[in-house]
């Protein structure tokens, strides 16, 4: 049994909330980290133009 296998299996036995819970955790981990992405670029642009 691969590690899919198990993934899947263990996902069947979680409640509707559960699922809703993961799922705006992961949204809010991910905008979290798509704006420190852009923060970081935006200032190695800003420091680009400056010279």
């Amino acid at each position: 049994m691969d590690s899919n296998a198990i993934v899947t299996f263990k996902m069947k036995k979680m409640s509707p909330s559960m699922y809703w819970g993961m799922t705006t955790v992961l949204a809010v981990v991910l905008h979290g980290y798509q704006y420190i992405v852009e923060k970081v670029i935006r200032q190695t642009n800003d420091s680009q133009s400056r010279l």
